[in-house]
């Protein structure tokens, strides 16, 4: 079973320190936190996948493109500006 949707922040892993304490590594090398329940970040090649609830500050990260268009939920408005992909991105 999955969420029809999600949201995260694409990050070069330069960028990324974590600040977590406690955090339990997963098979993705990311950081899931058992005390509040949520993943904080996956790592993913040279990247890392970040959930904005789990930033310590918000307002940080603005979005710049949407993947998975193919699998859109109807109910999602259109996000104008916004590069879309019908799958996933290369590169």
């Amino acid at each position: 079973m999955g969420a029809g949707c999600g949201v995260a922040c694409g990050v070069c892993r330069e960028q990324l320190r974590d600040t977590s304490d406690g955090c339990r590594t997963g098979l993705t090398g990311g950081c899931f936190c058992p005390a509040f329940g949520l993943h904080l970040f996956g790592r993913s090649g040279e990247g890392a996948r970040v959930g904005p609830g789990a930033l310590d500050e918000g307002g940080v990260f603005e979005p710049t493109y949407e993947l998975w268009k193919v699998r859109r939920e109807g109910w999602l408005p259109e996000f104008v500006g916004m590069e879309g992909f019908v799958g996933d991105r290369e590169g």
